[in-house]
């Protein structure tokens, strides 16, 4: 690059500068292209001679593209239809900016649980099981623990008070709510086999000096409607897209009720219906 710009520098002394030191490179007519407009574009770890062809490559288009423009300019510049599409793409574009600013400065993202059930209750049908769930029971607790023995006994008669009070005193990691919905492969990442978890069926094992205790009290093949606790994510997502895409139209309605006090929104269609 700096042999590129030395070589420019003796070519172009002659040449008026953007700015200081800038590098004056293509003029078509009234239209000037300098170094500087190019520099950012020219790709990383760029070689000498790849940086050199880069350049006068774009200085060829650059040149083609603003003698099609010119010509466009010339034919076609007062024409209202131009003028309009010009005027809709600014607009357009700058929705576009504020919508990006307003999205980028968006906090509305606490979905309370009931607005979460109310979505799931409704489109339940659209969330179908790529695997297969089960709804478990488990404990998982150091095998020297004190009354590990009549745990089990508790375990069994599925005395769920004396299990939940021994979990939060003794268990490394443990889940007996009605909504423990997990994938085999979620029960393996805790060191719980297949072989351990089938429908309507307690197991106990030991294993790296852990017993552990699992039920497996229901089951959801692939294919059937997702539990709710699996579908949570992928709804809270559907319900912040959307509160996102309307983001533009609460604030029309913002600034239309604000200008509305200041009567400064006008509308004469009935006058002249």
């Amino acid at each position: 690059m700096i042999l590129l710009i030395s070589g420019m520098i003796i070519s172009c002394t002659d040449k008026a500068s953007k700015t200081e030191g800038d590098l004056l490179l293509a003029e078509v007519n009234h239209e000037k292209l300098y170094l500087s407009d190019i520099r950012e574009k020219l790709p990383n770890s760029i070689s000498e001679i790849d940086s050199t062809a880069f350049v006068a490559s774009y200085i060829e288009q650059w040149i083609h593209k603003t003698l099609l423009t010119e010509k466009a300019e010339s034919q076609f510049g007062e024409s209202s239809n131009i003028k309009a599409l010009t005027d809709q793409y600014r607009n357009d574009l700058l929705i576009h900016e504020l919508e990006k600013y307003l999205i980028s400065n968006f906090k509305d993202t606490i979905i309370e649980e009931a607005e979460l059930m109310q979505y799931y209750d409704k489109y339940k049908n659209d969330f179908k099981s790529e695997e297969e769930y089960l709804l478990v029971e488990y404990a998982i607790i150091n095998e020297k623990a004190a009354g590990i023995d009549r745990f089990f006994e508790s375990w069994k008669k599925k005395e769920k008070a004396i299990i939940k009070a021994f979990c939060d005193k003794s268990a490394d990691h443990y889940c007996i709510n009605d909504d423990c919905w997990k994938t085999k492969e979620e029960l393996n990442q805790l060191n719980i086999p297949s072989k351990y978890v089938k429908k309507n069926k307690s197991s106990q094992f030991n294993k790296l000096s852990s017993e552990f205790f699992v039920r497996v009290i229901d089951k959801k093949e692939k294919g059937e409607i997702k539990p709710f606790n699996k579908a949570k994510a992928e709804i809270k997502a559907i319900l912040l897209h959307r509160r996102k895409r309307n983001i533009l139209q609460s604030e029309a309605a913002r600034l239309k009720e604000e200008m509305l006090k200041k009567n400064k929104i006008k509308n004469y269609l009935k006058l002249v219906q």
